[in-house]
């Protein structure tokens, strides 16, 4: 697993297979989104050479409210502009590093990448 972007604080549009909507309609600066999208804000995204995966600040920490394998990537070349994504089931995400600071979310200091040092069993 290859990490292409890791984008704090984001904000994110998820449009369902079939939606309706062209491409060019589809924002994440807006404050009502056109149904049947969903906005959401003060995330990270993290995506990887195949998949994406969102992450949400809750009450018990940082939580994954997203991961689906990706279909197709469309990078805009920069976290600071909207790109979009289409995921292996059909769903539509855009998204772009939000101008928050994203201050007091423990997703700022949340480690993802839960990696060994070791490739020994611990339990032998």
């Amino acid at each position: 697993m290859r990490v292409l972007h890791d984008i704090f604080p984001a904000r994110v549009l998820v449009a369902p297979q079939n939606h309706g909507i062209s491409l060019e309609q589809l924002t994440t600066r807006t404050s009502q989104p056109q149904p049947p999208t969903r906005l959401v804000e003060a995330v990270r995204v993290l995506i990887t050479d195949s998949r994406i995966l969102i992450a949400a600040d809750s009450h018990k920490g940082p939580v994954t409210v997203f991961s689906e394998p990706i279909e197709q990537l469309n990078w805009s070349g920069s976290s600071r502009t909207e790109s979009s994504l289409t995921t292996s089931t059909g769903k539509t995400i855009i998204f772009v590093r939000d101008d928050n600071c994203g201050c007091g979310s423990r997703l700022r200091s949340w480690n993802p990448y839960n990696t060994l040092n070791s490739s020994k069993d611990p339990t032998e």
